[in-house]
């Protein structure tokens, strides 16, 4: 399985909240950094667990056909 997200985090510059000169990153950029993050957490947990995963996406899907379907 080919893991796109793990090697475009790899690839992707500093993410902590600090440039080198030790000032703050203007706001898009921490909030840019935030979202690598939290994606690379979310890849690592579908990672180790995949059919928990699968299972999520299967029920938030039909609850949304469903929800779809009644309106």
């Amino acid at each position: 399985m080919i893991d796109r997200i793990s090697s475009r985090l790899r690839a992707a510059p500093e993410t902590s909240r600090r440039q080198a000169g030790g000032e703050p990153l203007p706001k898009g950029r921490q909030l840019d950094a935030d979202a690598r993050q939290t994606l690379a957490r979310g890849g690592a947990f579908i990672a180790d667990h995949p059919l928990a995963a699968l299972s999520v996406a299967v029920a938030v899907g039909m609850t949304l056909g469903w929800w779809v379907k009644r309106k």
